[in-house]
């Protein structure tokens, strides 16, 4: 569990990080949880990745597992 005083609490168990952890690509992730609406899905992700001053979404998937903003057992559920 993340501390409630985080920075990073409203980031906390975001389903986002979950489906970047499966290693699906973008279409495969909007097609499935965004009902296909992949502009959506890369706008939520570049959005992110600039507030946490990240390159790319392997970044953010590690940030997400290091910071532990994900709890690792959960991402099985998202294959």
């Amino acid at each position: 569990m993340i501390d409630l005083s985080s920075k990073y609490y409203n980031l906390y168990n975001d389903k986002l990080f979950y489906y970047l952890l499966t290693g699906k690509s973008y279409g495969k992730i909007a097609e499935k949880y965004y009902s296909y609406d992949i502009n959506k899905l890369i706008y939520r992700i570049r959005k992110l990745k600039k507030e946490l001053s990240l390159s790319n979404r392997r970044q953010l998937a590690y940030f997400a597992v290091e910071n532990k903003l994900v709890d690792i057992e959960k991402v099985k559920l998202y294959f």
